[in-house]
């Protein structure tokens, strides 16, 4: 995408990047191109974008485009969602070591990112048992992926009670979003799906157990 925009720069023609995941400044010090138009998340990405000393131009906050589709999607598909199905939302975030997004948090906090999502994990379960809430635990992998069984170990293996079920993404029916619609709350640690619930007008609870800044909300206050 950069070599193109570089090479066709004086050419009549527009380029536009989209954002289609939370991203923080590490990212964006990892990789520097040039996009003449970015339609970002937030003015939490232009922030860092214009502190940076990287080519991006036209920084444009919109949301997310993906969520935008889901919502639409969503409704057009069903007349009968019930917005107060579930209390809390829980996103699961197993976070292997594979997981590159997060192999230098990994390394710099001795394993403290593991742990975070056990501690997480296990005061949610907790929680909604003890007060008799209804939680849906939405999972990361797709119904049909391979780490869909990975993932379900992961939490039993962190978990103190197995009394708990994963409901798996379908991506073609926007599932996640389903869930993150018919929730009051929704609680994870670092998932894009947390700034994607704000289009659904949603309470966000963002864990930053870990500490790290790259797990640190974009945002202060009563939501993290």
């Amino acid at each position: 995408f950069s070599m193109s925009v570089k090479i066709l720069k004086n050419k009549n023609i527009k380029f536009i990047a989209i954002q289609n995941a939370h991203r923080t400044h590490i990212n964006y010090k990892k990789v520097r191109v040039n996009i003449p138009n970015y339609y970002v998340f937030g003015d939490y990405e232009r922030e860092i974008l214009l502190k940076s000393d990287s080519s991006y131009k036209n920084i444009i906050p919109v949301g997310s485009l993906t969520a935008a589709v889901a919502k639409e999607y969503l409704r057009e598909k069903h007349d009968d969602l019930n917005e107060d199905l579930f209390d809390i939302c829980f996103i699961s975030e197993p976070h292997f070591k594979l997981n590159q997004d997060f192999g230098h948090i990994h390394q710099e906090t001795n394993y403290k990112l593991q742990e975070s999502v056990k501690a997480l994990a296990n005061n949610v379960l907790k929680f909604c048992k003890k007060h008799k809430k209804k939680m849906i635990f939405s999972g990361k992998a797709d119904i049909s992926s391979e780490y869909r069984k990975a993932e379900i170990l992961s939490y039993k293996n962190m978990v103190d009670d197995h009394d708990f079920e994963i409901s798996f993404h379908k991506k073609k029916e926007f599932i996640n979003y389903k869930n993150i619609m018919q929730s009051k709350l929704i609680i994870g640690m670092n998932s894009t799906i947390l700034r994607e619930s704000f289009e659904f007008n949603k309470k966000v609870l963002w864990c930053n157990l870990v500490g790290h800044i790259d797990t640190k909300s974009p945002a202060e206050g009563i939501c993290e």
